[in-house]
């Protein structure tokens, strides 16, 4: 994996998870918006979109939905990040790969986006 889009309106979480994975010689964009998010998947292609359930006013459970119906996004791996359960509890309706519940530790986000990523993997071979 070379590159990830991380979609959240928290200017520290952002932050946190670029430094995070810039250390690992990642490439990391970001967006807080519906619009930044459809901008920065087709100049960047990301490997992985780690996308918050809340936007502002956006709901990242209906992007996410719009991304994985498209023809050219549905292999591209999404995991929704959300601070409310509830609003994790029916990601496979909107065909997220994967949940991430706020807050969360840096292992556990590791550990899932390995995990989502390898299953990728699997599926496009």
């Amino acid at each position: 994996m070379d590159s990830i889009l991380i979609a959240d309106d928290s200017a520290e979480l952002l932050e946190m998870i670029r430094a995070i994975y810039c250390r690992r010689n990642l490439s990391i964009s970001k967006a807080s918006s519906r619009n930044e998010i459809f901008s920065m998947i087709s100049q960047v292609k990301p490997d992985l979109v780690l996308l918050d359930v809340h936007l502002g006013e956006e709901d990242g459970r209906g992007i996410c939905k719009e991304l994985k119906e498209m023809d050219e996004y549905k292999q591209m791996p999404i995991i929704l990040m959300s601070g409310d359960h509830e609003k994790l509890t029916n990601h496979h309706e909107v065909l997220a790969d994967d949940i991430l519940e706020k807050p969360f530790r840096i292992e556990t986000i590791l550990s899932k986006i390995k995990a989502v990523t390898a299953n990728n993997k699997r599926v496009l071979s």
